[in-house]
């Protein structure tokens, strides 16, 4: 399993960020619902995001992001596969 203070972690969550961000851009909404095995296992990343997405969004006002009561069994696609990230 990889740490909590990997750096790749850190990649992880800017790449998620801009992606939100993008989609803030062309269709807002109100609420954002993680899921998936990365981010149920490290529920810290959403305040990582989300501080990264305060930083570079001033204009609008951001989403509430919360995890899915599913976990890992509601994930449409994993953030590891979305930016070819190895993790394993």
């Amino acid at each position: 399993m990889v740490a909590d203070d990997d750096p790749r972690l850190d990649f992880i969550c800017e790449k998620a960020a801009q992606v939100f961000l993008n989609t803030l851009i062309f269709h807002p909404v109100d609420l954002f619902v993680l899921s998936g095995s990365v981010i149920s296992r490290r529920p810290f990343t959403i305040d990582h995001i989300r501080a990264i997405m305060n930083e570079r969004l001033k204009m609008f006002p951001l989403p509430r992001m919360v995890l899915a009561e599913k976990e890992k069994h509601s994930a449409l696609f994993g953030w590891a596969g979305v930016f070819q990230v190895e993790l394993i």
